[in-house]
């Protein structure tokens, strides 16, 4: 399987080609959860597939909660929801490590 990485809106898109030739791609984004509404600060971070506002833990999130790239994963002074990380990293491949 051979794969690509390329940047957009919303954080990293990785494609991988499988054998048969269809491409299959892999979109997170990190959104906010807020500690009142109307929103004043971050409570949590989670990680969303795609475009929607339903984290991967299952809360749903405020449809205009602010958005990081998944490269904001673990890079900020709030906290990230540990059901969506753990499922996020299950579901996103790791990049080779050399050794």
């Amino acid at each position: 399987m051979e794969g690509s990485e390329e940047s957009g809106e919303y954080g990293r898109v990785r494609t991988s080609t499988e054998e048969s030739g269809g491409v299959v791609a892999m979109r997170h984004v990190v959104r906010a959860e807020y500690k009142d509404d109307p929103p004043d600060a971050v409570k949590t971070w989670h990680m969303v597939r795609g475009d929607g506002n339903v984290a991967m833990c299952g809360r749903e999130l405020r449809p205009d909660a602010e958005s990081r790239p998944d490269t904001a994963w673990g890079r900020t002074r709030e906290p990230f929801c540990h059901t969506c990380g753990a499922l996020y990293l299950r579901e996103v491949p790791s990049e080779p490590v050399d050794v």
